[in-house]
């Protein structure tokens, strides 16, 4: 299934549409299809450019982190548990890992050192295709050794492939009802916070990695990317995975 929820957004990206039009214009040879090329053609050129544009794709990131703001200390209620989501370590090579990105780590430290939950959960994210020899949740429990956090405040879930499963690892180490802290991406925000309210949790969200750049408009913001192409592919992406979940509950 993992492989399924992989390949779906794959599908349905900028790119591959732009790709499977190309493919129909190599088909389509014969000249009675002429407006048709043309058509697709323009079609295809016209996806590219404005799912590339820096623009464009600055405020697809806007819509999807919305209405997720960044949040003060002090603004957070003090809860049972800190939960942080995956998605956040690579394998290198030879049990060498890197941050993709660690603001979710060093906020659920950062609220573990405020009082702001009594012990934190990280989550066992493994990919089948990843190379690493520990899940995530082991990682970061020992990285946050080193940041000096007793042992005893820190769980780790089982091996978890994706959201859906996180929320349902957690709902079998913890009480439901229990007052959480979520920390994830802002872009990731909404679909984790409804999957872990389906498992009856008191959900406080705590949004990180915020990717929306709020810079005035200059000419480069015109200027076709392949990092622009990125972003709004990702956009996609989480959108088909609210969708997919939304879909799911409602027919349950």
């Amino acid at each position: 299934m993992i492989y399924l929820h992989k390949i779906i957004p794959l599908i349905t990206s900028p790119l591959f549409f732009v790709l499977t039009l190309l493919v129909i214009l190599i088909i389509l040879r014969k000249p009675k299809f002429i407006k048709l090329k043309n058509s697709l053609l323009f079609l295809s050129f016209l996806t590219l450019f404005l799912f590339s544009s820096p623009l464009i794709s600055n405020k697809l990131v806007k819509y999807i982190e919305a209405p997720y703001l960044p949040v003060k200390l002090s603004q957070v209620p003090k809860s049972d548990y800190i939960v942080v989501l995956s998605g956040m370590v690579h394998f290198v090579k030879d049990n060498v890992y890197e941050w993709s990105d660690p603001d979710r780590f060093f906020a659920g430290i950062k609220l573990l050192n405020a009082n702001k939950g009594r012990k934190i959960i990280y989550t066992g994210g493994l990919l089948p295709w990843e190379l690493k020899k520990k899940t995530e949740g082991e990682l970061l429990k020992n990285k946050s050794l080193e940041f000096g956090i007793d042992e005893n405040d820190i769980f780790i879930t089982k091996k978890v492939q994706n959201t859906y499963e996180e929320a349902n690892a957690i709902s079998h180490l913890i009480g439901k009802k229990s007052k959480i802290i979520l920390i994830t991406s802002a872009f990731h925000m909404k679909r984790a916070e409804l999957l872990f309210k389906k498992h009856n949790f008191n959900v406080f969200p705590y949004p990180v990695d915020f990717k929306f750049i709020d810079n005035k408009i200059t000419i480069l913001d015109f200027i076709p990317s392949a990092h622009s192409l990125n972003r709004s592919s990702f956009v996609i992406r989480e959108v088909l995975g609210r969708v997919y979940y939304h879909v799911k509950f409602l027919f349950r």
